[in-house]
């Protein structure tokens, strides 16, 4: 009996390295633009073409993405389990992504084997829709897809519609105008109150916006939320923020670069967390766009830019009159550096006065934003302690618990964070205080955790497996009831 047991382990962990090292699901794979043969010989090596990879993108997507042939499509797609309606990353089919690479070719291919032209992905982008956001200015392209029975009128979650989408990137009218030709208005606006302007401004396509203003096309509107072309500009695209070029064309038609939306939104409030052109930074500065306003939720330019480059952030820190402001939700410019930014950013603040003894409105301290930034938070690695440091040199007390009760053991478990668990009992922290909730770190971890690394630990250390909640419930009672634990079958009887 254990010999087969320790063979089906072993199959199991073959099973699993193979999965982990699924070639079809790397990009480097589909950049080589394999052959049938090649991608045939992966298959029958164990490399599933349906499974996905971290981000949902499958074989057959990624063959798409990274331009791999049509007959490599044509194959993948004529696997009985493979569906050519398979949704990948964000809800988007094959075609979608398809339109988004301009791939006509694929695209007929997909047509002729029955892809569903109706179906969007969860951002509301069909085929046409993601094709146009995607810059694609072949018309061949929109026919197909049209003949294929795509409604052109179709928009994305935002109300806009392959005409606004494209906006930002064709430099020419020609697609908008056979926009036009196949039904769509050139007046018309997302959800919003947005219209082909404030796209083109959003993207910095000047040269459209030229047209359009020669055209006739109203530029000098506001959406819904109050903000017009500046202010939708200052959002920019995925591709980031346009240029100063942009700001000085709009200003040249006369739209005022020193105005807000209706909640406060000005367009440094905006542009300083995206632009990384300090120049840009100190146009709007310049054009008298006050540094110190403050929207609806609190944010002044500052908050907004605390996670960008330090010259940004010095720039603004220099006008800001408190440095320690707070938005709704009690989180200061130094929160989020300590978050997001580097040791740089966060020195550059303290020696300016940022305060360290500030903490949110949930209760949470400075330390709190720093033990769940992202290169920490369930790090495998050491975790940097260097923005740490900094705030340990202005006195800070690391061992100190948190208004809500939450000391660096609670941080940790939370986070799942091994390195912090090390680091709070390095620096004397309580493992058994109890937070505002009644938990003390071992209780948490019995109610949080997917298996019993942190548990053992803190047992391990010293915690107190007989504490209890404010209800009578003991750590072996809660993990007992925890589903993750059950799942993993883990064996919790230390606990007792």
């Amino acid at each position: 009996m254990k010999k087969v047991y320790l063979t089906f382990i072993g199959l199991l962990m073959v099973m699993l390295v193979s999965a982990q090292q699924n070639i079809l699901i790397q990009n480097d794979f589909w950049k080589k633009n394999p052959s049938v043969s090649t991608i045939k010989k992966a298959i029958k090596d164990g490399n599933s073409p349906v499974e996905k990879n971290s981000r949902s993108f499958d074989a057959t997507a990624l063959a798409i993405l990274e331009g791999a042939s049509v007959d490599a499509v044509d194959y993948l797609i004529s696997l009985k389990e493979v569906s050519v309606n398979t949704r990948t990353h964000d809800g988007r089919t094959y075609l979608i992504w398809a339109a988004y690479k301009g791939n006509l070719p694929v695209i007929q291919l997909l047509l002729k084997k029955g892809a569903d032209v109706s179906l969007k992905g969860t951002h509301g982008f069909d085929a046409i829709n993601f094709a146009a956001f995607a810059g694609i200015d072949n018309k061949e392209l929109y026919d197909a897809l049209i003949n294929g029975g795509a409604d052109i009128t179709q928009t994305n979650n935002d109300g806009a519609s392959a005409i606004l989408l494209v906006a930002s990137r064709v430099k020419d009218a020609s697609l908008i105008d056979y926009f036009v030709s196949k039904g769509l208005d050139i007046n018309s606006v997302d959800e919003e109150g947005n219209g082909i302007f404030n796209y083109a401004a959003r993207g910095g396509n000047i040269p459209l916006m030229k047209i359009l203003v020669d055209r006739g096309i109203a530029y000098k509107n506001t959406n819904k939320e109050g903000a017009n072309a500046v202010l939708f500009a200052a959002k920019g695209t995925r591709r980031g923020a346009p240029d100063l070029e942009t700001f000085e064309f709009l200003a040249s038609l006369g739209l005022k670069m020193n105005t807000t939306d209706r909640i406060g939104n000005t367009p440094l409030t905006i542009i300083s967390g995206k632009a990384k052109n300090l120049e840009l930074i100190n146009y709007f500065i310049k054009k008298g766009v006050e540094v110190n306003r403050v929207n609806e939720e609190g944010t002044n330019a500052l908050l907004s830019a605390a996670g960008n480059t330090i010259e940004i952030v010095e720039r603004l820190a220099t006008l800001t009159k408190d440095l320690n402001h707070a938005n709704k939700d009690g989180v200061t410019a130094l929160a989020i550096a300590m978050k997001y930014n580097s040791a740089e950013v966060v020195s550059m603040l303290l020696e300016r006065g940022a305060s360290v003894d500030v903490n949110d409105k949930d209760g949470n301290s400075i330390l709190y934003y720093w033990a769940t930034t992202n290169s920490v938070r369930r790090s495998a690695t050491k975790v940097d302690q260097t923005k740490l440091a900094l705030l340990k040199k202005q006195g800070f007390d690391v061992a100190k618990a948190q208004p809500n009760g939450n000391n660096l053991f609670h941080i940790a478990v939370e986070t799942e964070n091994m390195d912090l668990l090390k680091l709070a009992l390095a620096e004397d922290v309580d493992i058994n205080a109890k937070n505002k909730e009644g938990y003390t770190p071992l209780l948490k971890a019995a109610l949080l955790a997917k298996d019993t690394q942190i548990l053992k630990f803190l047992v391990a250390n010293g915690a107190d497996v007989k504490a209890t909640t404010d209800f009578e419930e003991s750590a072996y009672d809660l993990a007992s009831e925890n589903e993750l634990l059950k799942e993993a079958k883990a064996s919790i009887e230390f606990l007792k």
